[in-house]
């Protein structure tokens, strides 16, 4: 049986996370990706994604709506919607929702997302 290969945002689990807002993985391992991860991402008003890097995967960020401020490796860049960050491996980012609406985020990583390779600052 072959598998469906479409998957709705509206379909896919929210990740919740307090301190910044809400994930949608929408392809992955799930599909039967086994080099690329995508999600739809959502950094709340007045929140912060937590520092972090990645060991093995490159991520993309691409900002749909809201504005914001990227610190890549400790420097501060302002992010609007149409932006796209390249994030290499070892990078170390945040993202902080300096608007008055949520910054969504189309978000891709190579391997797929691995959350054992999210290490906190």
């Amino acid at each position: 049986m072959k598998m469906n290969l479409i998957m709705r945002c509206s379909a896919a689990s929210p990740l919740r996370d307090e301190r910044y807002g809400t994930v949608w993985e929408t392809a992955g391992p799930e599909t039967s990706l086994t080099q690329l991860s995508f999600a739809h991402a959502e950094v709340d008003v007045g929140k912060t994604l937590p520092a972090h890097f990645h060991e093995r995967m490159s991520e993309i960020y691409h900002v749909v709506s809201g504005t914001g401020v990227m610190l890549l490796d400790g420097i501060p860049q302002e992010i609007h919607a149409g932006d796209t960050v390249s994030l290499p491996p070892n990078t170390i980012h945040s993202l902080i929702n300096t608007g008055m609406e949520p910054v969504r985020l189309l978000v891709a990583t190579s391997p797929t997302y691995d959350p054992k390779d999210d290490h906190e600052i």
